[in-house]
């Protein structure tokens, strides 16, 4: 078992308990401020229509989702394995941001990155950072760049399980300058 990757990105909206992953842009996703929405369904086309579309690079192949449905997910048979999303303006998300994917994780090796959007450069124009990754036993490490160099980097203990499908959400709050994790629609924590 690999880890397997299903995921939705939107700004400026809290997560929804409900989620569920459809191959048409489900009616509860806020429109007027999505970015993209892969629900890799064989692929990784952007389904929002803003044409962030990804190229799966490094072994990921299309899997079974939480729900059995075939093709609708990315399993990685490779730790690398990544999907480029390119560097389009409206990914770079620079002020309140929410994203969310659903992981079944075979282990938690802190070199696997869940989602990871950089800027070139330390200019802070070039500033627009967000990561997330596995950071041992189930943790995740979330890292922003408000300015030149990292300047928010926080480790939530979440105590995911191997070989459980989870939900994660990610929260960045601009203005309090805060960071809050949601697992399975449950807050786990405000940093």
């Amino acid at each position: 078992d690999d880890p397997v990757w299903s995921a939705v990105n939107w700004p400026d909206k809290p997560p929804s308990a409900d989620y569920r992953v459809q191959c048409n842009l489900p009616g509860y996703l806020p429109t007027d401020s999505l970015v993209a929405w892969y629900p890799f369904n064989g692929n990784a086309i952007d389904e929002s229509g803003n044409g962030n579309n990804g190229t799966v690079n490094y072994g990921g192949v299309s899997g079974t989702d939480r729900l059995g449905n075939t093709n609708s997910s990315l399993v990685s048979i490779a730790n690398d394995m990544d999907v480029g999303c390119g560097s389009d303006p409206s990914l770079q998300i620079k002020g309140d941001l929410t994203f969310s994917l659903w992981a079944k994780p075979s282990q938690f090796d802190s070199s696997q990155v869940l989602i990871s959007i950089a800027g070139v450069g330390e200019l802070e124009q070039h500033n627009y950072l967000y990561y997330l990754q596995w950071w041992g036993n189930g943790n995740l490490a979330y890292f922003h760049e408000y300015g030149a160099g990292i300047d928010k980097y926080e480790i939530f203990n979440t105590g995911l399980s191997l070989g459980s499908w989870h939900h994660i959400a990610i929260v960045r709050d601009d203005a309090a300058k805060t960071v809050s994790c949601y697992i399975n629609g449950l807050l786990n924590a405000t940093n």
